[in-house]
């Protein structure tokens, strides 16, 4: 959809300069005075909602136009004086134009006239161009279109449920989880990008790898990722009763069970450690509703490790999440008491990543792709880390490495898409006492039930996930990965019952 995008632009120029140059009517002037400005805002939204999605409008950005810069603390378009400048730069454009257009349009009043039929013809084609057709207008008719019910029946039968009952096998297991953005398995392909991510797959080597996992609709940006690997579920971008249009503003999915709320009722202590303003997204509220008991972002990390750490756009770099991370692993690994710890890295957040700066001399190739040098930068930071917690961690300690999403929009994914790499999501787990390689056709939701059953906890179905390490089938695998990812997006309006609080004793 994005491609026809230019026939918007040319539309609209078109359009201004018929009304600098031809334009006499006052209706007609009215008219563009009205549709230019709508189509360049419509031009300017998904522009810039195409930088950082690759997918044009989409319901990450609706999701974050609804949350994520409404906060004070927010990190929002302050962060990024390009845009700004584009923003401003165009917006004085119209308004320049709307001067010269009604200027000029008094000027040629009683002159000659021309040829009015083709004119008019031209100036309406140019309209339609420019506003219905507007590939922002389409697609957001197509989310919108999704919110009429449709295969409820087949998401109530397989939405389920976290088993009330649930017990350890033995003694509980540990868990390290780390969340590494857009970092998704084509990184390590070594035949396209050969020593980029060479600790990465030393790592996985020693591990469990799970491959085949896709991306369904609606878990396609950071929180949603998590909501999806921890819930089973995806992210449904508006409540039902329309009365939280901050999206979690103060809770987060209180309807549903996620991996946190069966762990918590199970003696483990939760601490979530990331770069972001926890408050960005939601996901503060999203870890203290689902029992986290604490949650560390960019104002936290302070009090861990020094106050004066440098910022990226995106809050902390990963030098110093791991950083605080490690001393709260070791807080954590000196008690008894089995934990969850979960990070989230930023260093290869499109569009064209943010390593820290002690990677300022680590480059890949010849250092042209910013991506590729903040992806090898990850290799070393998350591989360092991980060994690091190994070399101290009880036996019990699981440590888990895996994507948040895929890639989107940056100088990575056009290269995945141009050497036509596999698109899925990295995953794989070290401590559990099996190496090796399992492939499914599975999703991030899968990974819930998954990462419970790696904990010794039997827990075969969360949600719409099916633990990978059984022999279930997978939404994917019972559906067809096309009908399933296609009734995900017809399921958005059922999928609202989980931003409704549970009742009372339920």
């Amino acid at each position: 959809m994005r491609e026809l995008l230019w026939m918007s632009v040319v539309a609209v120029l078109s359009l201004m300069t018929y009304g600098l140059l031809f334009c006499r009517s006052r209706s007609v002037a009215f008219l563009l005075a009205l549709s230019v400005p709508l189509s360049v805002l419509l031009s300017l939204l998904y522009f810039i909602a195409d930088i950082f999605t690759g997918q044009g409008l989409t319901s990450a950005v609706i999701f974050h136009v609804l949350n994520g810069f409404q906060n004070e603390n927010d990190i929002g378009m302050a962060e990024f004086p390009e845009l700004v400048a584009l923003v401003l730069l165009v917006a004085a454009a119209v308004m320049g134009w709307l001067l010269l257009m009604e200027r000029g349009r008094l000027r040629r009043i009683g002159k000659k006239g021309r040829f009015v039929l083709l004119e008019s013809v031209v100036v309406l084609v140019a309209l339609v161009l420019a506003v219905p057709l507007h590939p922002a207008v389409a697609e957001g008719r197509h989310l919108w279109s999704e919110l009429a019910p449709r295969n409820h029946e087949i998401l109530n039968q397989e939405l389920k449920g976290i088993p009330n009952d649930v017990a350890t096998k033995g003694h509980p297991r540990s868990l390290v989880y780390v969340y590494a953005e857009s970092y998704e398995r084509a990184f390590l392909d070594e035949h396209a990008f050969p020593n980029l991510a060479s600790n990465l797959i030393e790592l996985e080597r020693g591990g469990l790898s799970i491959r085949g996992i896709g991306e369904a609709p609606l878990t396609n940006w950071t929180i949603a990722g998590m909501v999806a690997s921890q819930c089973g579920m995806p992210l449904a971008t508006i409540s039902s009763a329309m009365n939280d249009p901050g999206l979690g503003r103060t809770s987060f999915l209180p309807g549903t069970s996620c991996t946190g709320d069966l762990l918590k009722s199970l003696g483990y202590h939760l601490v979530y450690v990331g770069g972001a303003d926890k408050q960005f997204a939601g996901k503060g509220n999203f870890y203290k509703t689902h029992s986290f008991d604490e949650v560390v972002g960019l104002n936290e990390l302070g009090g861990i490790i020094a106050p004066d750490f440098p910022r990226s756009k995106w809050g902390a770099y990963d030098q110093d999440v791991f950083r605080a991370g490690l001393a709260k692993f070791h807080e954590l690994n000196a008690s008894d008491q089995p934990f969850a710890l979960v990070l989230l890295t930023t260093a290869t957040h499109p569009p064209t990543g943010f390593p820290s700066p002690e990677c300022r001399n680590v480059r890949y190739g010849d250092g042209s792709n910013g991506m590729l040098n903040a992806a090898k930068c990850s290799d070393v930071e998350i591989a360092d880390f991980v060994r690091r917690v190994e070399a101290d961690a009880r036996d019990d300690v699981i440590v888990v490495v895996a994507s948040d999403h895929l890639q989107r929009a940056s100088g990575a994914s056009s290269l995945f898409e141009r050497k036509q790499l596999p698109r899925e999501n990295l995953f794989f787990v070290r401590g559990l006492g099996e190496v090796g390689m399992r492939q499914r056709t599975a999703t991030t939701m899968d990974l819930a039930p998954t990462v419970l059953t790696i904990l010794d906890l039997p827990v075969e179905e969360v949600a719409l996930g099916r633990n990978l390490l059984g022999e279930g089938k997978t939404m994917p695998e019972k559906y067809g990965k096309d009908e399933f990812y296609s009734m995900v997006e017809s399921w958005r309006a059922g999928l609202w019952k989980a931003w409704e609080p549970k009742a009372s004793g339920g």
